[in-house]
């Protein structure tokens, strides 16, 4: 049975169905949304919790953990970065939203940064390399060899599900796009006073 989409744009709710069955059900909350990219002040590091407050322009200060410094969500080995090394008060972060605010807790961060495109997920400054699991490994291995000419030496790519039987050219001009989108993203930064909001998903109908 076909999936359909269902919007309650004024409520900013999105439900996926398959048939009569809510198969995933999103909710927007305020103008936090997950994937926002920010310029933000970090204003106190604490080591104790392993984490810091962010002032990324929000009522609450976001939160970003020692786990999802870049040096760290990027690395394969067992070293880890501490938190007050990387980071001082009153410095700039450059900052992803991975989880809405919950209660007193602010927006939780992370300073991996990745970007979705249609057929691909573009993640900054890593060597990721992944593909879909749900696609079948005929695809798979047909993907791996487009991905391995189309990965920017510098970024990561994971190929989505919606890829399937799509063209190498397609691939291409997704990570292209996206590429594009981060130098934007890097260009504002170098530039932007603290707090910045230097990207903003698009809103759920779009998306």
């Amino acid at each position: 049975m076909p999936q359909q989409i269902v919007i309650a744009e004024q409520l900013r709710i999105a439900a996926v169905l398959t048939g009569e069955r809510i198969d995933e059900l999103i909710v927007a909350q305020g103008r936090y949304q997950i994937g926002d990219v920010y310029l933000g002040t970090v204003e106190n590091v604490l080591p104790r919790m392993e984490a810091a407050f962010v002032d990324i322009g929000t009522p609450k200060n976001a939160v970003l953990y020692q786990s999802d410094l870049i040096k760290n969500a990027s690395s394969k080995s067992n070293e880890t970065i501490r938190i007050e090394e990387a980071l001082k008060n009153k410095e700039s972060s450059l900052c992803q939203v991975t989880k809405n605010p919950i209660a007193h807790k602010g927006a939780r961060l992370t300073q991996e940064i990745s970007l979705a495109g249609r057929f691909v997920v573009l993640v900054t400054n890593s060597e990721t390399f992944g593909i879909s699991k749900r696609l079948p490994e005929k695809e798979r291995k047909r993907l791996r060899q487009i991905l391995e000419k189309a990965k920017p030496e510098e970024h990561g790519v994971i190929v989505r599900t919606a890829a399937q039987h799509i063209t190498k050219e397609e691939i291409q001009q997704d990570v292209s796009r996206l590429v594009n989108q981060w130098l934007d993203i890097e260009k504002q930064s170098a530039t932007a006073s603290t707090p910045k909001l230097l990207y903003r998903e698009p809103e759920m109908p779009f998306r």
